[in-house]
């Protein structure tokens, strides 16, 4: 192996040290969707509104995800966390690398789950103006 290789390998590596980590929040950081679980936890609750939420789908899957951050109140303690993930990313945290949460979910609950796990260093959500970008996968 040639000098060269050796410093681009530890160049590499030195970045790989420090890039930044983007989490997604469904199916990876939660075992779970937050689209599902707020509409179920509407529909337990508030039947009637779980219905009416429906009608924002019309304007799109970002407004009825807005219309299900409005009107349902998910318990953000009681999420089922990846706990392997989170090891991981507090192991992360403690080398000094920024951690982003990132999701295609209402970004109020992205915006929670952040705060009560107090390991992100930004986050990127949806909101009713702005939908988060989706890269091979459905929201």
């Amino acid at each position: 192996m040639s000098e060269l290789t050796i410093v681009t390998s530890a160049a590499v590596d030195a970045f790989n040290d420090k890039a930044p980590i983007v989490v997604d929040l469904d199916e990876t950081l939660i075992c779970s969707n937050l689209l599902i679980e707020s509409f179920f936890i509407l529909l337990a609750s508030h039947p009637v509104a779980a219905l009416a939420a429906l009608n924002a789908l019309r304007r799109g899957k970002t407004a009825f995800k807005s219309k299900l951050a409005d009107a349902s109140v998910v318990e953000i303690e009681t999420l089922p966390l990846n706990e392997e993930v989170v090891r991981f990313l507090k192991v992360e945290k403690s080398k000094g690398r920024p951690i982003y949460l990132a999701s295609a979910s209402d970004r109020r609950y992205a915006e929670r789950i952040a705060d009560h796990l107090g390991l992100f260093d930004g986050v990127f959500g949806s909101d009713a103006s702005v939908r988060a970008p989706q890269v091979g996968a459905s929201a």
